[in-house]
């Protein structure tokens, strides 16, 4: 009796062992790829940040450079006079170099960006600053030279596009934003719908994002297009483990039905069940064969003499 006593004990240990997988592999697997994309989405942009800083000194000393030879040379050769209109387009260059720097340094993001250039356009640079939704950019992101810089140019008509197409801007945008709305798109979806449409939804919900984003798709194509599908294709891989966790309790569950139906409602046919059990045997087959008949001795619907013979 003791080493039946025992027996039991030790399969209520592995039936509740199987029960707090079972209920917590979902939201394991949801931070252990909510953890890898936060990751990789903080690898690109240091990987981003750092192509950005190389690039900038490179073309900071070839501009330099450029200037003073046009410089040197101007003084005899009309060539090089007029080369020196080439200027305006390394200026340009040198002035995206700088929009970049900026937004690396303080995170600013494209919404917020365009939200200081649709303040009230009959506002003076300070009084747009000093209108709540100036203030409330400034104390997000540091009330910096480098900031005002930055919004006042991007709320100057002509040249706005250096400053509001800036690359890190909309990427900033897209990593802060993305993935907030694609969680949020699947939440809300309902829980009967299978795999492959949930999949379908967020590509949906995608475009909408990209809808709803504020730029020419085109354009924010060509800026964020690889960022946005990275994202995506994280969530859809994070889906696709949760699909099959899901599918795999489900088989379970269709399993210990049949288990039901061969057992009997009296509990008397074991021989049916074994054959079943034995018929292409595995370890999850027989685990699923212990937790099912823990669960019904546990409630009353199977005897201790029945689990006995079973086993």
């Amino acid at each position: 009796m003791d080493r039946a006593q025992s027996f039991l004990q030790k399969n209520r240990e592995e039936y509740l062992r199987a029960q707090k997988s079972a209920q917590n592999i979902e939201a394991d697997q949801r931070e252990q790829n909510e953890q890898s994309r936060r990751k990789a989405q903080q690898d690109y942009i240091d990987a981003l940040k750092r192509d950005a800083d190389i690039e900038a000194k490179n073309t900071q000393a070839q501009i330099d450079k450029q200037e003073q030879l046009l410089r040197d040379l101007s003084q005899f050769s009309a060539t090089a006079l007029k080369t020196v209109f080439d200027l305006g387009d390394a200026r340009q260059k040198r002035k995206i170099e700088q929009a970049n720097a900026i937004v690396r340094q303080t995170g600013l993001n494209y919404k917020d960006a365009v939200s200081f250039t649709n303040i009230d356009k009959t506002f003076t640079e300070q009084e747009a600053f000093a209108s709540d939704e100036g203030q409330r950019i400034l104390n997000t992101y540091g009330d910096t030279p480098e900031i005002r810089s930055f919004l006042s140019n991007a709320r100057k008509g002509r040249a706005s596009h250096i400053y509001l197409q800036n690359k890190q801007l909309v990427i900033n945008s897209v990593n802060n934003e993305l993935p907030g709305y694609l969680d949020q798109k699947i939440q809300s979806l309902d829980p009967s719908i299978d795999g492959p449409q949930k999949l379908a939804q967020i590509d949906l919900a995608v475009g909408e994002f990209v809808k709803q984003f504020g730029m020419d798709p085109r354009i924010l194509e060509g800026i964020a297009g690889d960022r946005i599908r990275a994202i995506t294709n994280s969530f859809k891989e994070t889906q696709i483990q949760i699909n099959t966790a899901n599918e795999r309790v489900a088989f379970t569950q269709q399993r210990m039905q049949v288990m039901d139906s061969l057992l009997g409602p009296n509990n008397d046919n074991i021989q049916a069940l074994v054959k079943f059990i034995t018929t292409n045997p595995s370890v999850q087959k027989n685990q699923e064969l212990a937790d099912w008949a823990i669960n019904k001795l546990r409630s009353g619907s199977m005897s201790l003499e029945t689990y006995y013979d079973l086993f």
